[in-house]
């Protein structure tokens, strides 16, 4: 589901080579009169019922380095360079976004007894570390452009000390094709792609945290 603020401008005007990856992406002119931006939030959908593990898990903040932990959409021209979207954009921190997101997944999933944050009360028996290492649009092949999300994953079990006996170490990266040029089509593609990704992360929890 998109969350939608704004509406997205839609008059395009003459722009400089470094910006023409904006005019196809939908963009809005930077001539003229200055455009509200548009903010939008992930949504997955819920998750499908799966078998429950005996235990509490705590989620630790999650990771987004670079430039996608900024806000902005953020396109992939070619190998070497990268063009953010001054306006579309995330409508809180993709990091409190994300961990917003996985949160819900594995709380509505039912897979565990108890799903935390640190700093809620509470002993957790795992740790779920995570670390989103890609969101961004890949326009390299112009012709046929992607949404992707990866994301590197840890899982712990916890001793009373606190200490964590690491039990999986894994990537889940997933690339789904956009419908159209449009950040609406973008938020969709990332949508999907996300859901792929959960989907293989609780099938690997379930595989090794019995």
């Amino acid at each position: 589901m998109i969350a939608t603020l704004n509406h997205y401008c839609k008059s395009v005007g003459g722009l400089g080579l470094a910006l023409a990856a904006v005019i196809a992406l939908g963009g809005c002119s930077f001539m003229g009169a200055r455009k509200p931006s548009n903010t939008f939030l992930l949504d997955p959908g819920k998750p499908a019922a799966v078998q429950t593990i005996s235990g509490r898990v705590s989620i630790s903040f999650i990771d987004i380095p670079g430039k996608s932990g900024y806000g902005n959409f953020l396109y992939r021209l070619t190998d070497s360079d990268w063009e953010t979207d001054p306006y579309n954009r995330f409508l809180s921190s993709p990091q409190e976004m994300m961990t917003g997101v996985v949160r819900t997944w594995l709380t509505d999933s039912r897979q565990f007894t108890g799903v935390l944050l640190p700093g809620e009360g509470g002993a957790a028996d795992l740790r779920v570390d995570v670390e989103v290492s890609e969101i961004y649009i890949d326009f390299r092949n112009s012709a046929a452009p992607t949404a992707v999300i990866s994301m590197e994953v840890a899982l712990h079990r916890l001793a009373n000390s606190g200490v964590g006996t690491r039990l999986m170490k894994q990537t889940f990266s997933a690339r789904v094709p956009v419908a159209s040029r449009t950040p609406e089509a973008f938020v969709q593609a990332w949508e999907h792609a996300l859901r792929q990704n959960l989907v293989s992360l609780s099938s690997s929890l379930g595989s090794v945290a019995r």
